[in-house]
């Protein structure tokens, strides 16, 4: 039987959210790691897609798996990395292209699965009220942010949407940010939000990283990286002159 939904309306988020919890015990053995491994499988799967297209993508990012407590899951040659794979990352694509650019869609996730922790304080800020907050913030002081407890990412992304909405996509490529959060899953989720939503929406972010850290210790580990190239154009014009691609964007990685 089916389970109810508390918080969310959309169909395809629903539909994502019945995909995560198909995720079988083997693999997952409660809700928290369900949606840990989705997180998992959906960035290192965009990382692949992105490390395949090189130069010739706009953005370019990395991952560090150990700091996003990603774990190895054994699986018999050619067999998949999850079953029903298939569904996860394709099923969240499709509600991330139906959205608004940069609309949180995995805070209300995160609720409907029940995983948060009560104990370190993890109750996330609505998408609304996230989104009245970046109302009070100039936009022409909007190029730089910071968040100490960002949780899945809302506030970053509500800020990037009234950007992308009011001074359009472009006004992307001049924002840098950095967002930390004591749980790695968290940074996880926030990470594919912004990775998914450049890759669909072909909204590139100048420069973003996330860190798994405590801000009141001081201590952390950069998990994400994320930035605009600035020479794609060249290289994608150096494929169709022949130009050698190295040549063209210089010292560009």
């Amino acid at each position: 039987m089916k389970k109810k939904f508390k918080f969310i309306t959309d169909p395809k988020v629903r539909s994502l959210v019945e995909a995560i919890r198909r995720i079988p015990e083997a693999a997952a053995a409660s809700p928290r790691e369900q949606l840990h491994r989705f997180a998992q499988y959906s960035l290192l799967s965009l990382e692949h897609s992105v490390g395949q297209l090189g130069e010739c993508c706009p953005m370019a990012f990395s991952v560090d798996p150990v700091a996003l407590a990603f774990r190895r899951i054994e699986r018999p040659r050619g067999a998949p990395w999850l079953p029903g794979e298939d569904a996860l990352l394709p099923t969240y694509l499709e509600a991330v292209k139906a959205a608004e650019p940069f609309e949180d869609l995995l805070t209300p996730v995160f609720a409907e699965m029940g995983v948060g922790d009560d104990g370190n304080g993890q109750h996330f800020t609505p998408s609304g009220l996230s989104a009245g907050m970046v109302r009070f913030l100039p936009l022409d002081h909007s190029d730089h942010m910071l968040d100490m407890c960002c949780g899945s990412g809302a506030l970053m992304l509500a800020m990037l949407q009234r950007k992308h909405r009011e001074q359009g996509p472009e006004s992307l490529a001049a924002f840098t940010g950095k967002a930390v959060d004591l749980d790695p899953l968290c940074i996880a989720l926030a990470a594919l939000q912004l990775i998914a939503n450049q890759w669909v929406h072909g909204a590139y972010i100048g420069l973003v990283a996330l860190e798994v850290g405590d801000v009141i210790r001081r201590t952390g580990e950069i998990a994400m990286v994320s930035r605009v190239r600035d020479n794609w154009k060249s290289a994608t014009a150096a494929l169709a002159t022949d130009v050698p691609v190295a040549e063209a964007v210089g010292n560009e990685g």
